[in-house]
């Protein structure tokens, strides 16, 4: 099991893409920084922020400490917001790891040595778990493949599809 720092980007994806409420049936515990919670969750489409409470996301405060590193991380990182080196603050003080479909962001974990996954390990994870059945996997990935709002890598989707198809 993992605590997994969930930037908004994840959920506002799970959520147009109605898997969102699945996320919670993960042996994992999702956890936003209060700030994100308050600020960024504004257009969820299936819930509302409360909903999300109620299935099991945990909101957490920064310490001093940690909010002195999400400050180093935005002096050092040209391009990312407040609230994602806040989230990348609050995974790498508590070694918790990182969950985010924000590109640059993600590279930065990566050169700071903090774990992330993001959309596409959260399915496969929900697959595995048996929490989407393959039909519900692979209907996602479509989805996902032709949402011209989705900014993951179709290749990464396209070999997933294939994955699935070989086991039919």
């Amino acid at each position: 099991m993992f605590i997994l720092v969930s930037d908004t980007s994840i959920l506002i994806e799970l959520d147009a893409h109605n898997v969102l409420k699945h996320l919670f049936k993960l042996p994992h515990k999702i956890v936003i920084p209060d700030l994100l919670y308050e600020n960024e969750l504004i257009v969820l489409v299936s819930c509302n922020k409360e909903n999300l409470l109620e299935w099991g996301l945990r909101v957490e405060s920064l310490d001093a400490d940690e909010m002195a590193v999400a400050e180093f991380f935005q002096m050092k990182a040209k391009g990312l917001s407040g609230p994602d080196c806040v989230a990348l603050a609050l995974a790498a003080k508590r070694d918790w790891h990182l969950l985010s479909g924000d590109g640059l962001m993600r590279k930065f974990a990566e050169r700071e040595k903090i774990p992330c996954n993001g959309t596409i390990w959260l399915l496969d994870n929900m697959l595995e778990e048996l929490i989407l059945t393959q039909e519900e996997y692979r209907l996602t990935l479509l989805a996902l493949l032709n949402d011209p709002a989705c900014r993951l890598p179709p290749h990464l989707i396209e070999a997933r599809l294939s994955a699935v198809a070989s086991r039919d």
